[in-house]
């Protein structure tokens, strides 16, 4: 979800917001399951292509993650409770949408223009 958000925020706009989000989160999953497969096989002890961040590319990563979560808690609400549900909880539509007692259509709004307040709070503050 991180990284997804780090993408995200790393780029213009997207003109199709739940289809990128979509796209890319497959992506992420499939490369994660790949590094995991090479990882549990027999007899491997470590591939130079997935060796994870090192200390200063962590620290960053580390400093924009508490960066995200701080611009997160800056928005209002119907928001904030969306973007979290969202991608800090994983939540499909549907059950944001139960969960806030809206529709689905609502809850895919509030999850985009989230994201667009998002990126303009962490633009103003500095963090991008």
């Amino acid at each position: 979800m991180q990284e997804v958000m780090t993408r995200l925020l790393s780029t213009t706009p997207p003109a199709s917001l739940p289809a990128w989000l979509t796209a890319v989160t497959y992506r992420c999953a499939l490369d994660l399951k790949r590094q995991r497969q090479r990882r549990a096989q027999p007899g491997n002890i470590g591939d130079p292509t997935s060796v994870g961040l090192g200390p200063r590319d962590a620290a960053a990563q580390a400093e924009l993650g508490r960066a995200a979560l701080a611009a997160l808690d800056s928005l209002d609400e119907p928001y904030r409770r969306a973007l979290q549900l969202r991608f800090c909880e994983g939540r499909s539509f549907p059950e944001i949408a139960a969960e806030m007692k809206s529709i689905e259509r609502t809850t895919r709004t509030w999850v985009g223009r989230g994201l667009t307040r998002l990126r303009a709070v962490m633009l103003e503050r500095g963090a991008l």
